[in-house]
């Protein structure tokens, strides 16, 4: 066969039974007039590091001080979300 592997093979990759290894689907895909490109990309994992990068510029007094500041505001406005949904 010319994509290297046995029509029982091929059908049941069409049946979905089982998932063909990259070179199998290289091949089948070449043969279809297609080029697999594989490709990794940095995956975003929703972290503004621009905004990391800036807090390690500033002394560990000076993080600890916004850490508290923060947690002081959640604290104030903890479940503010719940009741101005529920108003």
């Amino acid at each position: 066969m010319r994509a290297g592997t046995t029509q029982s093979a091929i059908s049941r990759i069409e049946r979905d039974r089982v998932s063909p290894s990259v070179e199998t689907l290289r091949e089948l895909l070449y043969l279809l007039g297609e080029d697999l490109k594989l490709g990794a990309e940095e995956r975003d994992f929703g972290i503004d590091r621009t905004l990391n990068a800036k807090n390690l510029l500033l002394s560990p007094g000076e993080r600890v001080r916004r850490g508290l500041a923060f947690a002081e505001f959640v604290r104030r406005n903890q479940g503010s979300a719940v009741r101005g949904g529920a108003a």
